[in-house]
């Protein structure tokens, strides 16, 4: 159940439980404190943000069935992003080594929880993605 609206990172390093939290159509304080309570990983400045593993259980508990694996790409390995699902967390990398999640919402659509302009219509060229989770 996507939301029809963006819903943007309250914290510092809250992308993976914005994007939890678009994903189920909650609010990003609910989710926090009711899916990603005592998983490791923070959200808050200088916390380095919640690793895949964190977000599968966080689905986990919502009641949601993460798809198979988490696909990780290998560093040779280069992907259409337009073959990832609809409603697949995407995890990329910037050029800087940052890492950041964004859910894939319709076609070249993306939801961005930093993006403050409704929805990502391209992904930057210098973003790679370097792994998604698809939910069902």
């Amino acid at each position: 159940m996507l939301s029809s609206k963006p819903t943007f990172q309250e914290d510092e390093n809250g992308c993976g439980v914005a994007c939890v939290a678009f994903v189920l159509g909650r609010s990003y304080a609910h989710v926090k404190h009711h899916f990603f309570d005592g998983l490791f990983g923070d959200a808050s400045e200088g916390g380095g943000g919640y690793c895949r593993r964190s977000m599968k259980e966080a689905l986990r508990r919502a009641g949601w069935t993460p798809i198979g694996r988490y696909r990780v790409l290998h560093a040779n390995e280069r992907i259409n992003i337009e073959r990832v699902p609809d409603g697949a967390i995407g995890l990329f990398k910037w050029a800087d080594g940052t890492l950041h999640y964004m859910v894939r919402v319709h076609r070249s659509r993306w939801m961005d929880p930093l993006w403050r302009q409704n929805f990502r219509r391209s992904v930057p060229r210098t973003w790679r993605l370097v792994g998604f989770l698809e939910i069902g």
